[in-house]
Parts: structure tokens; C-alpha cells; sequence
């Protein structure tokens, strides 16, 4: 298997964003930004944390950030704010017209930033939201829009909104044809998201790559192994777990679920699906299973 964890480390800005605030530490400190520079770090911040946890509850912060970015006209901060609310309310049906204003709105954004990768990423975005109102052809033509650009894009800007978007393309099976490809970028997800701190998206690009052996496999048992060895990661990585709430926790219960009943494990299947169950029956959070 392709090494999951690579050994490029983050830069220097970027190991800054990995502050975590507590949220009345957040709030104390927001009244206090009259600095572009400072207001980026804690949307940043705030930006991985919900995205981890896709908490509706941070709702009423965003909102209060994003004042606090418009008040100081920062464009950037504005542009992963209404990001990060679109990925809390796109899913739900009633959502779809504030989501598509969102989404009008990072254009707009992105244009002003001259920012390739944002456009590529509201892009990817937009696919997803007109494949949920049933626009194939709409969700096709932002998808492949998104993928001209990316493809274009140099090494340099390849931070979270590039990795998001190659995330999307990928689970969109837009290098199906390829799946030594598909391989080899979902594997560069996992590494960035894993090191920058997004732990639900590792786990989300973990499950990709075992659908990618899941595609290899036929006739070919070495990608069998290549499951296992995936299963046994997913399975020993004790600090990933722990960095995910408790309903999130379904996705690598999930992912292991699939790949035993692949390998014809049914009895190892059958304890992680049950274990899905009650996790879901006890959070009886119905997000959980849109995501």
C-alpha cells in the first residue's frame, strides 16, 4: 500500500492554524482582533474545528465571525466562513437556496481574491449541491470545471481547498478510468487532512481508499491485502478515533464494516455494523447518516 502518511510536514503558517481555542477563549479574544492577520489564525482555527465535528451548535459564531470580517473587509476570512457554513446546512433539502446564495457569494469572493483553488472548490461544492436536487448534468458540468482547474494548478496551493475539491472529484469516480490515479490522490488527502488537523476528512478519504482497493480488487488478491493492511491502520490508529466525536466515529466503523464484508469476513462485519447501530441509535443524530 502507497504510504497513507507522507513525509512533507506543514509549513510554518500552517502549523500556526493548529492553535485550538476554546470557545469562550474564541469569543474573548474575537471582541479584541482589529488585525487581518490574527482574525485569519482564529477562522482557521474555527474552520478545522467545526469541520471536524459539523456542529450546528457553532452555528451563532460563525455568524459573529463573519461580522467580524466584514467589519475589517477580509475577504479571505469571509470566503472559509461561508464555506464552512454551506458544508453545516447544504444537506438538508430546506437549505438548498441559502446554500446556492453561499455558494454565489464564494464566487464572488473568489474572483475578488483571484483565488483559483477557492473557485475550483465552490465549484465542487456546487456539484454536489444540484446532485442533491437531482441536476446530473449541472453536477457534471461543475465538476468538470472544478477539474480543469485543479489539474492547472501548481504544487504551491496545495492547501485545504485544493485537497477538498480532489477529494470531491475523486468521490465523484472522475478518475475511474485511472485508478492507480485515484490511488495516488486519495492517499495525498489522507496525509494533508491528517496533518492539518481535519480529522473527520481522513477518515471520509480513508473509506475513499478502500473503495478505490474495493474497484482494484477483482481477480487481483494483492489488493486484498493491500484491504487488510488498510483495515488493520484504520483499526490500531487510536489517536485518529479519539480525535472525532462520537457520531463521526460511524464513518470508520463504516469503513471497516465494507472492507470485511468484501473479504468475505461476515462475522467481523456483522460487529461493526451493530456497533454503527448503536452508536446511531444512541446519538440519534440523523446528520450522521447523511454524511
Amino acid at each position: 500500500m502507497q504510504r497513507v502518511i507522507g513525509k512533507e510536514g506543514l509549513d510554518q503558517k500552517e502549523k500556526e492554524v493548529l492553535v485550538d481555542f476554546s470557545l469562550d477563549y474564541f469569543y474573548q479574544e474575537l471582541e479584541k482582533v482589529i488585525d487581518v492577520r490574527k482574525l485569519r489564525i482564529m477562522v482557521k482555527s474555527l474552520h478545522r474545528k467545526v469541520s471536524n465535528t459539523k456542529d450546528k451548535a457553532f452555528i451563532p459564531l460563525i455568524e459573529r465571525v463573519l461580522e467580524k470580517s466584514l467589519e475589517i473587509e477580509d475577504n479571505f476570512s469571509l470566503f472559509y466562513l461561508y464555506d464552512l457554513e454551506f458544508d453545516l446546512i447544504w444537506l438538508n433539502p430546506k437549505n438548498v437556496q441559502k446554500s446556492s446564495e453561499l455558494l454565489d457569494k464564494m464566487v464572488i469572493l473568489a474572483n475578488k481574491l483571484n483565488s483559483r483553488v477557492f473557485l475550483a472548490s465552490t465549484f465542487g461544492s456546487k456539484s454536489c449541491l444540484v446532485r442533491l436536487i437531482d441536476d446530473d448534468k449541472g453536477s457534471r458540468h461543475y465538476l468538470n470545471e472544478a477539474q480543469k482547474i485543479i489539474e492547472s494548478l501548481s504544487s504551491l496551493v496545495k492547501g485545504y481547498f485544493y485537497y477538498k475539491t480532489l477529494y470531491i472529484l475523486i468521490a465523484a469516480d472522475k478518475f475511474i478510468d485511472n485508478l492507480e490515479k485515484s490511488e495516488k490522490y486519495v492517499c495525498e488527502c489522507i496525509d494533508y487532512f491528517r496533518k492539518a488537523g481535519y480529522y473527520f476528512a481522513t477518515v471520509k478519504s480513508m473509506g475513499r481508499l478502500l473503495s478505490v482497493y474495493l474497484s482494484k480488487s477483482f481477480n487481483k488478491p494483492q489488493y486484498h491485502d493491500k484491504m487488510r493492511e488498510l483495515m488493520q491502520i484504520i483499526e490500531n490508529d487510536r489517536e485518529l478515533i479519539k480525535k472525532v466525536d462520537k457520531c463521526k466515529e460511524v464513518w470508520i466503523l463504516h469503513t471497516l464494516a465494507k472492507g470485511a464484508v468484501f473479504l468475505n469476513e461476515y462475522y467481523r462485519a456483522a460487529v461493526y455494523f451493530k456497533k454503527v447501530l448503536e452508536v446511531l441509535w444512541k446519538e440519534k443524530k440523523q446528520d450522521t447518516l447523511n454524511y
